[in-house]
């Protein structure tokens, strides 16, 4: 069993339209124009995705690509199953060996470079053909959990590893870890800048409240209200605003990541380049409690701070000054 991207590079990926595929698609209602253009490839054979696409943007606009083009490329796939390849492999004692398998099947997963690397043969006629009846063993695979748990298990089995090597997923796959790294350092930028926008809306929100409230405010002042408690109005409006704002928003966005965790986000443009690293094209995400308490105590740290500025320009106010503001 050999992989999709296998299938291509071998020239085993074919592209044919029939009758039958025509048909198929007349009766999902595709329009007639768009079948009409379709006939003029039909029992036309294309060896790899590159040429049936080249063929379908001649016959297509863009319009009718976007519309209709996956769904035409996924009826017209046609795999050349029980064509026979060759594989190169070495015996117990070094020297290079060769089989002749059959392709039974097709497989696809969301990382190709292990889909370039890997196919799938029967344990024991591979075994025979590296010259013994013991089926081998070079690698084991363990999945965790938590991921955060990955050093923690490699010190472990590696006090009873002997000679064999343990490694995390991160040492196996260095651009899947860089790209990891990348996405948490993106994270904190994103989050900075959301921040940075949040203190100036306060701060803008709060300055606008007390210009418009300045006459108030000197009362306040004139009738013996210390600026202790005129900066703790401030403060304590600013947490309340903050609060009210924070919890429906959070409401808000926990809505969506539930339903985006059902759905998936699929970044349909980037999937090619998102898969060469090892990461799916569809992203689920999974938002946990420990990610809202810490977004809910960081935006009311962040409120707090932005409307210090606006409190103490209140209490720089001249109580006489301020009573003659209209």
């Amino acid at each position: 069993m050999i992989s999709d991207k296998t299938a291509e590079l071998l020239k085993l990926k074919h592209f044919i339209v029939t009758d039958s595929i025509i048909e198929e698609l007349k009766e999902e209602k595709t329009p007639e124009t768009v079948l009409i253009k379709l006939k003029a490839l039909k029992d036309k054979r294309f060896r790899s995705p590159k040429d049936f696409s080249a063929a379908l943007k001649k016959e297509f606009s863009r319009r009718e690509l976007n519309r209709y083009g996956l769904k035409i490329t996924e009826r017209a796939l046609d795999y050349r199953i029980r064509n026979k390849i060759q594989i190169t492999i070495s015996d117990q004692e070094g020297t290079p060996i060769q089989g002749i398998f059959r392709v039974c099947g097709i497989y696809k997963t969301t990382n190709t470079g292990f889909d370039q690397t890997a196919v799938f043969v029967n344990a024991g006629s591979l075994a025979s053909l590296y010259g013994s009846y013991e089926i081998l063993t070079h690698e084991i695979a363990i999945l965790l959990n938590n991921i955060d748990d990955a050093e923690i298990v490699k010190e472990k089995l590696s006090t009873i590893s002997g000679d064999n090597s343990v490694g995390t997923w991160k040492e196996l796959a260095p651009d899947a870890a860089m790209m990891n790294d990348y996405m948490i350092m993106y994270y904190f930028i994103f989050i900075g800048i959301i921040m940075l926008a949040l203190a100036f809306g306060i701060i803008n929100t709060m300055l606008m409240a007390i210009l418009e409230r300045t006459k108030e405010l000197g009362m306040l002042m004139a009738i013996g209200m210390n600026r202790k408690r005129i900066f703790n109005m401030i403060m304590l409006e600013t947490v309340f605003l903050t609060i009210v704002g924070a919890v429906a928003g959070m409401l808000s966005g926990w809505a969506i990541a539930e339903s985006l965790s059902k759905t998936g986000i699929h970044f349909s443009g980037w999937g090619e380049g998102f898969e060469a690293i090892g990461f799916a094209a569809r992203v689920y995400p999974v938002v946990t409690f420990e990610f809202f308490l810490f977004t809910t105590i960081l935006v009311i740290v962040t409120a707090i701070i932005s409307s210090i500025w606006p409190a103490r320009k209140a209490l720089k106010l001249n109580p006489v000054e301020a009573l003659r503001t209209e």
